[in-house]
């Protein structure tokens, strides 16, 4: 007789397929994903404006510095809400990834993009939730 997943067996008790569920090899790449990674909006979006931005900077030999950091800065925002409340993350990890991506963007050199992009990838892989849910407060 086969063997049936401990993780949708319905003989086992609700409390141990939650144990296995949170043991399995997708539970540990969702939680890497989930620490490390950006909503893919946000990466490829803060990636786009980082050479946008970039662009505008070399071409003007560094004049449009007084535009270009308040944009990147303020591009914090989006990426904060978007984090918190599309990716799921708490306040504080949401604030985190979205100042650090929102910096490494108003920095007048492309060097925050491959950070950026990684940070996407990452988030790309982050197993799809089952039941659409809101974060908690």
């Amino acid at each position: 007789m086969a063997q049936q997943d401990p993780r949708t067996d319905p003989l086992v008790p609700a409390h141990d397929r939650e144990l296995a569920r949170e043991r399995s090899p997708d539970a540990a790449r969702a939680g890497v994903a989930q620490s490390l990674g950006l909503h893919p909006l946000v990466a490829f979006g803060m990636f786009a404006c980082d050479w946008m931005l970039f662009g505008g900077e070399a071409g003007s030999a560094g004049v449009a510095l007084t535009l270009t950091i308040p944009i990147a800065l303020a591009l914090t925002i989006p990426s904060i809400l978007i984090q918190r409340y599309s990716f799921g993350d708490r306040w504080g990890a949401a604030i985190g990834k979205g100042l650090l991506v929102g910096v490494l963007t108003a920095i007048p050199m492309p060097i925050g993009s491959p950070v950026t992009l990684a940070g996407g990838v990452i988030g790309l892989l982050r197993p799809k939730k089952r039941g659409a849910s809101t974060p908690s407060p």
